[in-house]
């Protein structure tokens, strides 16, 4: 199962609004829609308390972050 949540700015190309979160079974990963630049955030086991901050990041409500990988989890 993946889910893609939120959007940033790309700290690579520059682009506005194009860099989404994705929750898979490795945990949450961050990647652009334009240069498709990828990168590890955030794996099972790691702080949780740095979903707050990936939630403020990407304009997400933390909630729905954490139901998102609840519904991840169940599916492994």
């Amino acid at each position: 199962m993946i889910i893609i949540l939120g959007r940033r700015d790309c700290n690579e190309c520059g682009g506005e609004g194009t860099v989404r979160l994705i929750i898979n079974r490795d945990g949450i990963w961050s990647q652009c829609e334009r240069c498709k630049f990828l990168e590890w955030e955030w794996t099972w086991g790691d702080d949780p308390d740095y979903l707050s901050y990936l939630a403020r990041t990407f304009n997400v409500d933390l909630e729905r972050l954490e139901n998102a990988l609840e519904r991840v989890a169940e599916g492994l």
